[in-house]
């Protein structure tokens, strides 16, 4: 997905929004020079000059706190909100844009946050790797002139972002009532993913027989799963709640073209902008073995330079 069409920009942040309903919401994205060059509004209460000034404020605050990478926090600038929550939508190298979800009367509950983040987690991960160059061309929205963002580096999504592998549920069984969750807090899942759950279970019936395991991806970023469980007063619905991996993810490249883990470890430090002198110190190895590293995975992707095999890699149509 390009992070550059609207209509795909107005459909993501639309699905984040969804995941937890705000009486307000702002979110604006980033030109190469971090100008608010799109500003898209929802039950707006100030006009756009105003908009466009908070979320300076929101990302100079939270980019004080954390300097790089995909950020969820508190809203420093809620007023006269109950509370609000920020977004940043960023690799290690590109900032892709910011949203604020305000409420006037509801806290966000834990479960909630747990769950955006995931989803922030997820999307960041795909609006990456969507859009990273398949020929090194000039033209990305990075923040530092550089032509080719990096994916993702989860050791230090912790700083800023921790990375959330799952959230579980369990639901009563014809209401869809949260009975328990973890973390706790949830009362209801959000409109979207209970209608997915309903339709994972609608052929359930009394016989264990059509009671199967679900999966779907309510969101293109969000992995959805649910299974039959059985309590001492009742049967419920257990449901489990992960990120969607990337359309091609390094564990599927390694597969495709028989990339060794050492192989693979190289290839992750490339495309997380490592210089070969820096991976070769990351994995306690010689720049000369790094290089001879690179030559296999372009002999093994059938690439002819760098660019190319990292198009290879995430499913990109070659130059």
């Amino acid at each position: 997905m390009s992070f550059g069409d609207r209509s795909q920009v107005c459909e993501l942040i639309g699905e984040m929004v969804r995941l937890a309903p705000s009486d307000h919401w702002r979110f604006a994205r980033f030109a190469h020079d971090l100008r608010a060059d799109d500003v898209l509004l929802a039950r707006s209460c100030a006009d756009r000059e105003t908009e466009v000034a908070a979320l300076r404020a929101e990302f100079t605050a939270h980019r004080a706190a954390v300097a790089h990478g995909p950020r969820i926090g508190v809203a420093r600038s809620s007023h006269p909100y109950l509370c609000g929550v920020t977004l940043l939508f960023a690799d290690r190298q590109t900032e892709f844009g910011i949203l604020t979800l305000l409420r006037t009367s509801a806290q966000f509950h834990s479960a909630e946050i747990r769950l955006l983040t995931l989803a922030l987690c997820s999307a960041c991960e795909q609006l990456s790797a969507a859009h990273l160059p398949s020929n090194g061309s000039n033209g990305s929205y990075g923040t530092n002139g550089a032509t080719a963002p990096k994916a993702p580096r989860r050791r230090d999504q912790a700083a800023g972002s921790p990375r959330t592998d799952s959230v579980m549920y369990v639901l009563e069984r014809e209401r869809l009532d949260v009975v328990l969750s973890e973390p706790g807090g949830a009362q209801r899942l959000p409109v979207l993913l209970e209608s997915t759950v309903r339709e994972l279970t609608a052929s359930w019936t009394e016989d264990p027989a059509s009671q199967r395991e679900g999966l779907a991806n309510p969101l293109p970023f969000l992995r959805l799963r649910t299974q039959p469980l059985a309590g001492r007063n009742g049967a419920y619905i257990g449901v489990l709640i992960d990120g969607a991996p990337a359309r091609d993810s390094l564990a599927g490249a390694a597969a495709r073209y028989e990339i060794s883990p050492r192989e693979s470890q190289v290839l992750a430090l490339l495309l997380d902008g490592s210089s070969l002198a820096e991976i070769a110190c990351e994995l306690h190895i010689t720049s000369s073995t790094v290089q001879d590293h690179v030559k296999s995975l372009l002999h093994k992707t059938n690439a002819q330079n760098r660019s190319s095999m990292i198009a290879k890699v995430f499913g990109w149509r070659n130059p």
